[in-house]
């Protein structure tokens, strides 16, 4: 039987996931604003991608992770983790924020590894997280991946909006529903628009979240420091991978019938969340 030791326990309080959707703004958060001596930042190690793949074949009673054995093996997933996380940390007096963006489809089964670890979900409007994806197909584009996809007819582009609207839709539900089931005291959901617009007051939020003891002159500085227009102008707009940071602009990128066919996969989930469709 696994064993787990008082060492872990504390470890375990000071691992903080952070999930939401690619392109919500996770690199200037995580990366960025709690770039902080109190915090060691864990950039995308991709554990959800890989265990998302057991969401499908769970029921399986032969497969390696099924749900009837998971008492067997959830103990050991959390002891694998807990030393690849510490081997990253090499520290039990930080917290390790751990951005996991493209891993946020396995936030349920994370958090039911670490259910006393923190979680912070960053929410971003899925149709500016669209417009940043369809952006991204530029054939200058910073991922190789979708400038490998050329926006060359409606229709290809249709199918990428499709594409890209389902993927925000799962993984924001997914990361919602591991929310809602996690320990309230543990839990901060953070909209991007509200960062954007009141940055200081809801990063003092978040710090205090994270009980790290800060004073406002200190996070201004951070702020300012990585500030979208403080951003060298090679570096951003079009094309680039720090595109834009203005909530709402998918409204002048989008034809009516475009707006239509992303309102019609995110539309409940957006109106769930309190944004207006």
């Amino acid at each position: 039987m696994t064993q787990f030791t008082e060492e872990d326990a504390i470890f375990e309080t000071k691992m903080v996931w952070m999930f939401g959707s690619p392109r919500s703004g996770t690199t200037w958060l995580g990366a960025r604003l709690l770039n902080h001596h109190k915090n060691i930042i864990w950039n995308e190690p991709y554990a959800g991608v890989h265990f998302n793949i057991l969401k499908s074949q769970t029921k399986r009673k032969g497969y390696l992770f099924s749900e009837a054995e998971k008492k067997n093996w959830l103990p050991e997933l959390k002891k694998f983790i807990l030393s690849r996380a510490y081997s990253h940390a090499q520290t039990r007096q930080k917290n390790l924020v751990i951005k996991e963006p493209n891993g946020s489809d396995g936030a349920d089964l994370l958090l039911e590894c670490f259910p006393n670890s923190k979680l912070i979900f960053l929410l971003r409007d899925g149709r500016d997280v669209v417009d940043s994806l369809i952006d991204a197909h530029r054939p200058d584009s910073w991922n190789p991946n979708l400038r490998s996809i050329p926006l060359n007819s409606q229709k290809i582009r249709n199918s990428e909006i499709e594409k890209h609207a389902k993927s925000w839709n799962s993984i924001t539900e997914s990361v919602y529903s591991a929310y809602n089931n996690h320990n309230p005291n543990l839990r901060l959901l953070v909209k991007y628009e509200n960062l954007r617009k009141n940055t200081l007051e809801e990063l003092k939020t978040i710090y205090q979240f994270l009980k790290i003891e800060i004073k406002d002159e200190e996070l201004g500085h951070i702020i300012d420091k990585y500030d979208f227009k403080n951003i060298p102008k090679e570096e951003k707009g079009p094309g680039k991978f720090f595109r834009s940071a203005t909530p709402g602009s998918w409204k002048e990128h989008f034809s009516e019938e475009e707006k239509d066919l992303m309102n019609s996969i995110m539309g409940k989930t957006l109106e769930n969340l309190n944004y207006n469709v």
